[in-house]
């Protein structure tokens, strides 16, 4: 199946995966961003709780271009018993094309 054009239907996968069980590894999101990039959420204690609320048993932060909400992440993470990771997300720049107006990847966009 040529994946970028073609999906199976909604039965087709429930199908598909009825017999799989749940896995053994612990609930996982490794990119979560916080108010230091664009993020929906107001607070990195909100982020964390939020994940903890949900199930999560990993979280990591992933903001744009910085890491200065490293140290408040793996503070809210101890608090809340949640495995901590962290990540940075970078964007890079074709300057020709923003001349041009065209944004690629931009939380703006």
């Amino acid at each position: 199946m040529y994946h970028w054009s073609s999906f199976p239907s909604p039965d087709e996968l429930q199908q598909r995966f009825s017999g799989v069980q749940a896995s053994p590894w612990p609930l996982t999101n490794g990119h979560l961003h916080t108010p230091y990039s664009f993020s929906a959420f107001s607070s990195i204690e909100e982020a964390v709780k939020l994940s903890v609320e949900n199930g999560l048993k990993v979280v990591g932060i992933n903001d744009f271009n910085t890491v200065a909400g490293y140290p408040e992440w793996s503070r809210q993470c101890r608090v809340h018993h949640v495995a901590p990771l962290f990540n940075i997300e970078m964007i890079g720049l074709n300057p020709s094309d923003q001349e041009m107006g065209i944004r690629v990847n931009d939380p703006s966009n």
